[in-house]
This record gives structure tokens, C-alpha cells and sequence, in this order.
């Protein structure tokens, strides 16, 4: 039993060294225009991507949501399907595509630095709020980088003296897709405290940085953008919105 146990764990471990690799090449062949070879690779790496997600399942009897390790690679993965799905690959670069692969790339550099270690079993992680609170955390956060990746390129069209305003309104529809789900995990995160400890709470360092995360996606919705500058203030905070949200989580896991 201890044996095969160990078995799974490695084979976890190389799953997710071969996701991580299959997505560099997926980068580089990005990088010098290899269109269907990238797609081949992309989807190798999606493959093992999702093959790691089922042994961390496999391994730890709950969804890969509760802890740093397993947040990162389960926002790898819907990161990627993000890609491959809704996203149109441009002639010139740096384009979307490339914005995406480096995040992804940054996801599993963080995943390899710090421990690989999974959340321990607890009875709760059955209990509906509790899983919903971590799941839509870890939807936001894909969302809300993917978002930041049509921001930035948008941004890039407008230095290079192009239009871009559809990118841009790309990106906010999938930052207030973000939204939605960071909210929607708040509301979960909300009745599970009720449930648990009633209305006895006290400000804690989780409620500051619900707060802080609240605020800053607001000001990116509300910064006006009827001039230039106003406009570059506001591509700059909603571009930043997603590497803001993988600090805080990896703050988080840490603390």
C-alpha cells in the first residue's frame, strides 16, 4: 500500500515536470511560428496537465484547489484550455499567445520552487461551500490572468500605433468574469463562516486581502477613460489585475 502510494506520487511528479516541459516547447515553438507544431505540444501539455490534476485526486481524495501546489497547477490547466479555446493566434509578435504561455510558464516556476506537497485530507472538503470557496479562488485567478494577457497586447497595439480596443474590451469581459467568480467565492466563503462560527468574527489578515482584492478590481472598472492618460492608468491596473491575485495566492499559501 506504501509502495503503490509512492508510485502515484511519483508519477504525479512526472506528470507535472512533462506538463511544465511540453509548455516551454509549446512557447518556443510559439516564439519562432511554428503554429501546428505548438498546437500539438499545447495539447500534450494540456494532456498531462489534466493527468496530474487526477493523481493529485487520486492521491489526496479531494479536488486540487485547497493548497498553493495544487491551485497553481489547476490554474495552469484552465489557463491553457482559456488558450486554446477562445484565444486567435496573431501573425506579429508578442501577440496574446505569448502573454499566456508566460503566465503558464510562471505558474509552474512558482509550482517547482516551493513545495510540491498536496492539502492533507479533512472531513469538511466534502462540504459544498467549502469546496466552492477554493474552486471559484482558483477560477478567478485563471480568468483574471488571462484577462491581463489581452490588457497587455492591447496596450502593445496602442504603442505600435494600432487600435486596441477590441482586445482591450476582450480582457475586461474575462476580468469581469474574474470578477464574478472571486465574488461568487466570497458569498461561499461568507455562508461557511455563518454556518461554522455564526456572527462571532473579527477582522483576520484573509478579510484585508478579500477587502484590498474588492477594491482594486473596482478601481480597474471605474478609472475613467476619456482621456489618454486616464487610459493608460487603466490598462496598467487591469493589466496588472492578474499577477496582483497570483502574488496574494502565493502570499497566501505561504503564509
Amino acid at each position: 500500500m506504501i509502495a503503490a502510494s509512492f508510485t502515484i506520487k511519483d508519477l504525479l511528479m512526472f506528470l507535472h515536470l512533462g506538463a511544465g516541459m511540453a509548455y516551454a516547447l509549446a512557447f518556443s515553438l510559439h516564439l519562432i511560428k511554428k503554429r501546428t507544431p505548438e498546437r500539438f505540444a499545447a495539447a500534450a501539455g494540456l494532456l498531462l496537465n489534466g493527468a496530474a490534476l487526477v493523481a493529485m485526486v487520486m492521491i489526496s481524495g479531494h479536488l486540487p484547489v485547497f493548497n498553493l501546489f495544487e491551485s497553481l497547477v489547476s490554474s495552469a490547466f484552465i489557463l491553457a484550455s482559456l488558450h486554446l479555446f477562445f484565444n486567435r493566434t496573431m501573425e506579429s509578435l508578442p501577440d496574446v499567445g505569448t502573454w499566456v504561455w508566460i503566465e503558464i510558464l510562471l505558474l509552474f516556476a512558482i509550482s517547482l520552487v516551493f513545495p510540491k506537497v498536496l492539502a492533507p485530507s479533512r472531513y469538511d472538503f466534502n462540504y459544498p461551500y467549502i469546496i466552492s470557496f477554493f474552486m471559484f479562488r482558483v477560477g478567478a485567478l485563471s480568468a483574471i490572468l488571462f484577462s491581463s494577457t489581452f490588457v497587455i497586447q492591447a496596450r502593445v497595439e496602442e504603442n505600435n500605433g494600432h487600435s486596441g480596443v477590441c482586445l482591450f474590451h476582450q480582457g475586461r469581459n474575462f476580468l469581469l468574469l474574474g470578477t464574478v467568480l472571486f465574488l461568487a467565492s466570497e458569498y461561499s466563503g461568507m455562508v461557511w463562516c455563518q454556518n461554522g462560527w455564526g456572527d462571532m468574527w473579527r477582522w483576520s489578515s484573509g478579510h484585508l486581502e478579500s477587502v484590498f482584492v474588492f477594491l482594486y478590481l473596482m478601481l480597474a472598472f471605474h478609472i475613467p477613460s476619456n482621456r489618454e492618460k486616464a487610459r493608460g492608468i487603466q490598462s496598467l491596473v487591469a493589466g496588472m489585475g492578474g499577477f496582483v491575485m497570483l502574488a496574494l495566492a502565493v502570499m497566501r499559501g505561504l503564509g
